[in-house]
């Protein structure tokens, strides 16, 4: 399997996870957007380590980008084996999120579900894109699931989710949404990501 650079084949374990818990981390060039993976403080009580994004003053999302251009550039050219991100997946260990096809991978994601992202930040005041908000809630569901996830849901299939908590700046909680992440066990691939609002497991049997 090819992948192009260690920027595009990022291996995001549990065990990063666990060390980003308590801390906020702010993108350096972009200080608007915060992923944290901690209960930090706030006037909501925060689901234990579940992922937030908190919003900056003007109520925008200023998301660094998480995908190298370079590497969906090759997902443009047809190159479906390409890498464009690897995780350390609870159950499952080592998969890649392939710029695949319209069967899977990037590119189905971007098919079926590119618009549902891209209003889910527009419904937050943009300033991001919506491949680098799937990123972060597919990395946060395959390397720290919600309880009960992953579900074996037959054919060589296991679905993800975790609950991501997005609070406006002054720490009010807005909404949860519950990404639902598609996995196959025996290619070890990614095959889907949809912007899911309700924890249900019913999910994982109806999302193409």
């Amino acid at each position: 399997m090819f992948r192009p650079s260690a920027k595009s084949a990022v291996r995001i374990g549990a065990a990063a996870i666990s060390v980003l818990t308590s801390l906020t981390l702010f993108a350096p060039s972009s200080p608007q957007f915060a992923v944290s993976a901690s209960a930090a403080t706030s006037p909501v009580t925060k689901l234990g380590a579940a992922p937030s994004i908190t919003l900056a003053a003007d109520n925008r999302v200023g998301l660094d980008p998480r995908l190298d251009p370079g590497t969906i550039g090759l997902c443009n050219a047809g190159l479906g084996d390409v890498s464009v991100k690897n995780y350390d997946a609870v159950r499952l260990g080592n998969i890649d999120l392939l710029c695949g096809d319209e069967r899977d991978g990037y590119v189905h994601i971007r098919k079926k579900h590119e618009k549902e992202w891209q209003s889910l930040m527009d419904s937050l005041g943009g300033g991001g894109t919506w491949d680098d908000l799937m990123e972060m809630a597919l990395s946060s569901s395959v390397t720290n699931p919600g309880p009960g996830y992953p579900i074996d849901i037959g054919s060589g299939k296991y679905c993800y989710s975790t609950p991501v908590q997005i609070f406006h700046s002054d720490g009010s909680l807005i909404r949860v949404i519950n990404p639902t992440i598609i996995v196959s066990a025996n290619n070890k691939k990614v095959i889907t990501a949809v912007p899911t609002t309700d924890a249900v497991s019913s999910n994982c049997r109806t999302v193409e």
